[in-house]
């Protein structure tokens, strides 16, 4: 069985999952950012994110610094919850992790297998991990959603998003699907192999379990032909190029859209408030 640990879990017993807890939200249910990371195909987009960015040697050092250079699923669980909090629950949950992950990046520093200083909570590293992350979300979105967004609902998704990157340390985080897709054609071209990607290969393409397989397939099939060479010659053989083009409904069909709800924050002012009711 996989494991999805998760750094944000904490026991259901003691605290509520964040989408049950009052509080005013950054998005309503029906906003564009809700309906993105509420459908199953965001699991397909998270992991599609984790794999551009294990092609990034700087990104990749983080991911290790982090204990996940050879867990995937690890890194798509612990990316989800995060992001489900900042979505799905009340602003000051999304606050308190928005903060753990800055104290997280801004712990991770070193050198990378080329050789180059890297630090985690660097601004154009911050930029890359948000851009690279949101462009995957809404491949996947179109690729294997059942309904996925319009045009405009998924220029509002990246509208929505910016003010969110900002506090987040993003400098200069897109504002428009052509800002989005212009800052990722120049940066696909720069990608390369690292230690982490082949790990990352080899893990998802011999995948045990056949749902977790198809995700692996519908998230390879997101990316460009030209990044997903980069995984080796499995991912372009023919076997395996039709089966990343399977129908989106076989890997939906397999996953709760809350998958990664999480109890929240403790720390967080609305955790505190309600945590008595579920004691």
């Amino acid at each position: 069985m996989t494991d999805f640990p998760g750094f944000l879990s904490r026991s259901a017993d003691s605290h509520p999952p964040v989408r049950l807890v009052p509080g005013p939200r950054w998005f309503s249910e029906d906003h564009p950012v809700s309906r993105l990371h509420s459908d199953a195909s965001a699991f397909i987009g998270e992991l599609a994110g984790i794999l551009l960015r294990s092609l990034h040697p700087a990104s990749a050092a983080v991911l290790t610094d982090f204990g996940l250079a050879e867990k995937p699923w690890a890194a798509v669980r612990s990316t989800a919850e995060s992001h489900h909090v900042i979505v799905s629950g009340p602003v000051d949950d999304g606050v308190v992790v928005i903060s753990q992950q800055m104290d997280a990046h801004s712990a991770a520093s070193g050198y990378d297998e080329t050789g180059s200083y890297y630090w985690g909570a660097d601004r154009s590293l911050l930029e890359w991990t948000h851009q690279s992350r949101l462009w995957a979300m809404l491949g996947a979105n179109r690729g294997h959603a059942q309904r996925p967004l319009l045009p405009f609902d998924s220029e509002s998704a990246v509208q929505g998003w910016a003010p969110i990157a900002r506090l987040s340390g993003v400098p200069r985080p897109a504002a428009s699907l052509v800002e989005l897709n212009s800052y990722m054609r120049g940066k696909v071209t720069g990608l390369h192999p690292t230690a982490v990607s082949r790990a990352y290969a080899e893990a998802l393409l011999h995948e045990e379990d056949a749902s977790l397989l198809r995700v692996s397939h519908a998230a390879f099939a997101v990316l460009p032909v030209s990044v997903r060479r980069l995984f080796g010659t499995e991912c372009m053989s023919s076997t395996s190029l039709a089966r990343f083009e399977m129908p989106a409904t076989s890997a939906q069909s397999d996953l709760d859209p809350h998958a990664w709800d999480v109890p929240c924050p403790i720390a967080a002012p609305s955790a505190l408030q309600i945590t008595r009711h579920f004691a």
